[in-house]
């Protein structure tokens, strides 16, 4: 599988969830970019692959996903506790989605809140998976 087919997956699955969230690729992640009008967001890190060329070049991909939304340094922890379990929830619903979008098996699904990220601007949710599949030479 190669990588624009996982990112385009990742994408086209945060695009079927509810309500209007933003989409981010890669290291382009910034303090000054969590504005409420970046938020909430869906950011698909970078990733590494492993290849097995042994194994019919069998791939597997480990990727970290971290679903966040806007909080401050003043939040309380009723609020902080609420945008957490909303981004539980939009976790949870986006795996659901894109193990209809991949073509590959998810496995190894860790999930970990995130609590005052980003100098305190965004808490959410994060979860690491891996998508195994056959691979093709290149």
């Amino acid at each position: 599988m190669a990588y624009q087919e996982i990112v385009n997956a990742v994408r086209n699955t945060v695009a079927e969830l509810d309500g209007d969230v933003k989409f981010q690729n890669g290291l382009t992640v910034d303090a000054s970019l969590f504005s409420v009008d970046n938020l909430p967001c869906v950011i698909l890190f970078p990733f590494i692959s492993n290849v097995d060329i042994t194994n019919n070049f069998y791939e597997s991909h480990n990727l970290l996903i971290g679903f966040y939304d806007q909080d401050t340094p003043s939040t309380s922890t009723e609020e902080r506790e609420a945008i957490i379990a909303r981004m539980d929830v939009l976790s949870r619903d986006f795996i659901l989605r894109l193990d209809g979008n991949i073509s590959g098996n998810i496995t190894g699904i860790r999930r970990e809140p995130q609590y005052r990220q980003y100098a305190g601007t965004v808490s959410g949710y994060a979860i690491q998976l891996t998508v195994e599949s056959g691979g093709t030479k290149c």
